[in-house]
């Protein structure tokens, strides 16, 4: 079932931080290229809100996506969906780091 998505700022400043990283280790093709399977991840999300894995260690209702090597981490709504972080998935996630505000 469809859901609307709202992302966070701070959901927002990863995403802008990870194509500027990319496009300036690996250049503009490949910073796009991530950029397209993020925006399709929050796509899927969209339409297929439980996809994502469970990780109840990290807060009531809170999912994981892969996007590998990154993650996007979300809270599973009634209503709605909200993206919470986008992390290089080998970081260490806690739930400081999931509800971090910018």
């Amino acid at each position: 079932m469809k859901k609307r998505v709202i992302v966070s700022a701070q959901a927002r400043a990863d995403f802008r931080e990870i194509v500027a990283y990319l496009q300036e280790m690996a250049g503009r093709t490949v910073a796009r290229r991530y950029a397209g399977r993020i925006d399709a991840g929050l796509n899927l999300i969209e339409e297929h809100p439980a996809i994502g894995s469970a990780r109840p260690k990290l807060g009531a209702d809170i999912r994981v996506w892969p996007i590998p090597p990154y993650v996007i981490i979300y809270a599973l709504g009634e209503d709605a969906v909200q993206i919470l972080r986008i992390l290089d998935a080998r970081r260490k996630m806690t739930r400081q780091v999931v509800h971090k505000r910018s």
